[in-house]
């Protein structure tokens, strides 16, 4: 089937390729009357008309693309994070390209340079590391660059992220509420500052309660994912410092620490309590239940939207949106019970 053209249009509307044009790219102020307007919005639908979207971005016309750079697709807080993203792109029109750079720099900058190419309208950007010259250059270019879920010190790209020490103090919180005293920590990434944050909260929770801050009790994971976390939780382990509770990178890390605890023979949370991170749809359909820090993940994504809009307007400015986590308590959680670990 023959593809349908503007010259299509025109005949059909009976006007000229040139006003079909003006039609398409909304440049219909002036002296086009009404009616004219009418009889090539009627031809255009009744032949079907789709208009070439990689033209359009060659004339400099809205794309209608946002370009989407994630860590890693299979971390189920990502994924939820770009179902939030997909629905309020697509009550507004936009459609979505998803690059997941595997917790790779060099794929991420891969992807930042073909988003560029491709002349998306903006990008929303989650980086496992430190890319400030490389989003500053796009916002150069006159790329709409907004950053989701992970800080970049000196940036000039508003950001969107949880208020990640707080969430390290309601986990911490939450565990010496209980009774346990002696806690760990298993972090992310530490070159992450979402990472430092939630370690800073742990640690100023314990020392506010009067408890030891215990270096070795801290172990650091490579990245958030459950191989990474299996990882560190049996290095953890291998320790034998008696911990009765463990505050984790993620609610992936957190079940990698739950597998590591029962082939050493120790249940959850009769023997050791575990808090996550994310909340996200596994914390609730494992066994135990596990008690997690919840980002607002759909809160996050409506205000890097309407941060997107505004930059993509060239209204909006650099700085950093903090919003609140909480706390919620399921079965991964209980007072410290005899059992040394």
């Amino acid at each position: 089937m023959r593809k349908v053209t503007i010259a299509d249009i025109a005949k059909r509307a009976g006007v000229s390729v040139s006003t079909v044009s003006r039609v398409l790219n909304g440049k219909i102020e002036g002296n086009m009357r009404p009616e004219t307007y009418q009889r090539v919005a009627k031809a255009i639908e009744e032949l079907g008309y789709k208009p070439n979207r990689l033209a359009q971005a060659l004339r400099g016309a809205p794309s209608k693309i946002i370009g989407f750079v994630i860590p890693d697709r299979m971390n189920p807080y990502f994924q939820q994070l770009t179902l939030a993203l997909e629905r309020i792109a697509y009550t507004s029109g936009y459609g979505i390209l998803l690059c997941s750079s595997d917790n790779s720099l060099e794929k991420e900058r891969a992807y930042l340079e073909l988003l560029e190419r491709q002349r998306v309208d903006g990008i929303i950007f989650s980086t496992v590391g430190s890319q400030k010259d490389e989003i500053n250059r796009l916002i150069s270019h006159g790329v709409a660059v907004v950053l989701a879920d992970e800080e970049v010190e000196g940036v000039n790209a508003p950001v969107v992220v949880s208020d990640n020490y707080l969430g390290g103090r309601q986990a911490t919180e939450h565990l010496i509420s209980l009774g346990h005293e002696r806690i760990a920590c298993i972090t992310g990434p530490l070159n992450l500052i979402s990472s430092r944050e939630r370690l800073r909260g742990y640690r100023d929770v314990l020392q506010e309660a009067g408890l030891e801050v215990e270096e070795r009790l801290v172990v650091e994971s490579r990245d958030f994912s459950y191989d990474e976390g299996f990882k560190a939780a049996k290095k953890l382990l291998r320790r034998g410092l008696g911990f009765t509770a463990v505050v984790c990178a993620n609610d992936l890390v957190a079940l990698a620490m739950i597998r590591a605890l029962g082939e050493r023979g120790f249940r959850v949370p009769e023997d050791c309590s575990v808090v996550g991170f994310d909340n996200s749809y596994i914390a609730e359909i494992t066994y135990p239940r596990l008690t997690t820090v919840a980002q607002p993940v759909k809160n996050i994504m409506r205000k890097v939207f309407s941060l997107l809009d505004e930059a993509l307007r060239g209204e909006a400015s650099p700085g950093v949106y903090r919003l609140r986590t909480r706390l919620v308590v399921r079965d991964s959680t209980a007072p410290p019970g005899r059992r040394k670990l």
